[in-house]
């Protein structure tokens, strides 16, 4: 495999690879390289298959930084740079049912057109959300995420959790749709994963594992009074809690959806059926309050896909 410097003719100009991936799921996908394409004011890469399976480079687009995304702080919790997360080849993760792409293209679009003022409004809102939440301000071992591509800012969740001693983790990709958990504080570094996004950069000896968390609040790109989640078809999180299928809910860790109220999608919208592989989310919380996610007289179950 090539590595870091490796030269790509692309289009006619000469493109420095400036960071090497390893196969994204498993010995039958090719590795992939981050290649930055430079023009004025913005900051846009491309994926290029690196393994002679592919024949000639394969170039596949990465989306620009969203620029209400850059915490310029790392202690902010919203991502620098970090791009949507996407899969440059191998099996479809995202659902190819048209509504559901639709629904995730329009509100994606929505969210990354607010402007600062109504996301820090939303964090407060969600932070104060939380707080209504039963035995909230008991609950010790809390994982979250690092807001990408518009998603919904957690640092003042964050903050609030700090200020009380609780433990804050963030999700590491450690095997094929599969996530473990590593502490993290403003003093612990962070890396780029595969698709951009911050990991704690420790040791695999440092990961926690998904059932020692005590609360999980997820990201999502819509969801219903249900409590059935959108995501963007990765199937990470479903993959990683698929043992809470087997336990009577609410149970711990308690799943909890992170979203603006704008997210909220109708009961019985086909993009958000329920599949065999959905996990239940317990709880939504976005910044008008707290949702508990209620079953369907059909018995739906939430999601956490």
């Amino acid at each position: 495999m090539a590595g870091p410097g490796t030269g790509f003719q692309l289009r006619g100009r000469g493109l420095e690879c400036v960071q090497a991936f390893p196969a994204v799921f498993d010995s039958t996908h090719p590795a992939y390289c981050l290649v930055p394409v430079l023009r004025p004011r913005v900051g846009l890469f491309v994926m290029v298959c690196m393994s002679a399976a592919c024949g000639k480079p394969e170039i596949t687009p990465a989306l620009p930084p969203d620029p209400w995304d850059q915490g310029r702080l790392a202690g902010t919790g919203i991502a620098e740079n970090a791009p949507h997360p996407f899969l440059p080849r191998g099996p479809p993760l995202v659902d190819a049912s048209s509504s559901r792409r639709v629904l995730r293209e329009r509100l994606r679009a929505q969210r990354l057109a607010l402007d600062p003022a109504p996301r820090i409004a939303a964090a407060r809102g969600v932070r104060d959300a939380l707080d209504a939440l039963p035995g909230w301000d008991a609950t010790q071992r809390v994982a979250g995420y690092w807001a990408s591509a518009g998603e919904l800012p957690l640092n003042l969740v964050v903050a609030a959790l700090a200020a009380r001693g609780a433990r804050y983790f963030l999700p590491v990709i450690v095997a094929p749709r599969r996530l473990a958990f590593a502490r993290w504080d403003h003093d612990v570094a962070l890396a780029a994963n595969r698709y951009g996004i911050p990991e704690p950069a420790v040791p695999a000896s440092a990961h926690e594992a998904p059932a020692s968390l005590d609360a999980v609040l997820l990201p999502l790109l819509a969801f219903d009074r249900d409590g059935m989640r959108l995501g963007y078809g990765g199937g990470f999180y479903d993959a990683s809690f698929a043992f809470l299928r087997e336990r009577t809910r609410p149970a711990r860790p308690l799943l909890i959806g992170v979203a603006y109220a704008f997210q909220e999608v109708p009961r019985g919208d086909p993009a958000l059926a329920p599949q065999p592989w959905d996990v239940a989310l317990d709880y939504v919380a976005t910044e008008q309050g707290l949702i508990a996610c209620a079953p369907s007289e059909e018995g739906t179950p939430c999601s956490a896909g």
